[in-house]
């Protein structure tokens, strides 16, 4: 077939096609997205603060803190000058030392030296970076998280000790695979006035650090369902922590499950610095009208009661008999002990 025979038949064939009309297409001159959310990354803020007489502050964050960024500069810390004030010109710089848990994402800090007392503390934004590159965002208007949405802003804050009926103490322990080693213990000054100062006046002058846990009811002869400790540092030492004068008995708040009690001898008015936990309610401890010849429970457990049931149920060791005859023990070598024990503070937010 030669080319123009075959252009005439494809011309003939074309001709018998009826088309479609053309459909007309209209475009938005906007891009319509499909149902999908667009995220900004949030800088890091603190979520928490724990902060004890003793100047031992755990702060948490919000988010992970980058490498390289955990350093002193990033914070202050101040104890009152000369005028007794704080937050005034002669504020005094206190030594302090720096931590970081990533795990729990926090900051602890700790003072060189025991201010009991008001202290403040700043955190530098500039400092602190998170892992996405953003400045800690760190305002703080008395609530948490601090912040305003927006990076840049240091935290500042002040620490002063509880003035109310009900302040907390903080015991740490080295049975850190249970709460952290931790046992928080908030007293009742209403119902145990005497008791509750007296206690204090051992935990802030850190006269509970160090000491042990010396015995443990359960495995004695006649087993008796508490834990106790406040006497003694080493077991097997019978040299006692110095004591302040005996005070006199009171009627607290009873010995129920997970109160704090003191410990005394036969005399009713005997109680220096030795307390015990109760396992288990033991109402025939309680002090009785009249006589009150029982012992006064002054406060109760917050945090940490399945450790104290754990130091009643772990293994104990006689070393020479009493009072060390039933020792509980977190190794076949090392009793159960107080590493640390401080009142916690109230926190307040500082303006810039």
């Amino acid at each position: 077939m030669n080319l123009l025979g075959w252009l005439r038949r494809r011309n003939k064939l074309n001709s018998t096609v009826t088309k479609a009309p053309a459909t007309p297409v209209s475009f938005d001159p906007v891009e319509r997205l499909e149902g999908r959310t667009l995220f900004a990354a949030v800088p890091i803020r603190v979520a928490t603060v724990i902060a004890d007489s003793s100047g031992w502050i755990d702060i948490r964050f919000t988010k992970s803190i980058a490498q390289g960024t955990i350093l002193k500069k990033v914070f202050r810390m101040y104890t009152p000058g000369t005028d007794g004030v704080l937050n005034t010109v002669d504020d005094v710089q206190a030594t302090a030392s720096i931590k970081w848990d990533a795990a729990t994402r926090t900051m602890s800090l700790k003072a060189t030296t025991n201010p009991n007392g008001a202290y403040r503390v700043k955190l530098f934004s500039s400092g602190i970076l998170d892992t996405d590159g953003l400045r800690f965002d760190g305002e703080y208007n008395a609530t948490l998280p601090s912040g305003d949405g927006v990076q840049g802003g240091n935290f500042q804050f002040k620490a002063r000790l509880d003035t109310g009926n009900l302040p907390t103490v903080r015991i740490i322990t080295n049975g850190t695979s249970i709460n952290n080693g931790l046992i928080s213990v908030r007293l009742n000054k209403s119902a145990a006035p005497i008791s509750v100062s007296n206690f204090l006046q051992y935990v802030l002058g850190g006269r509970y650090d160090g000491t042990i846990f010396h015995r443990s009811g359960r495995t004695e002869p006649s087993p008796i369902q508490i834990i106790q400790g406040g006497g003694y540092k080493t077991a097997g030492n019978p040299t006692h922590i110095p004591t302040f004068s005996p005070i006199q008995l009171e009627g607290g708040i009873g010995n129920s499950r997970g109160t704090i009690a003191f410990a005394r001898s036969t005399d009713a008015n005997s109680a220096t610095s030795e307390f015990f936990f109760n396992v288990q309610t033991n109402t025939f401890l309680n002090p009785s009208v009249p006589g009150l010849n029982g012992y006064a429970a002054f406060g109760t457990v917050t945090s940490g009661q399945n450790l104290v049931d754990a130091i009643y149920n772990t293994g104990t060791k006689s070393f020479g008999g009493a009072p060390f005859a039933t020792v509980p023990m977190v190794s076949s070598t090392t009793p159960v002990t107080v590493i640390h024990a401080a009142e916690q503070m109230k926190i307040y937010a500082l303006a810039e």
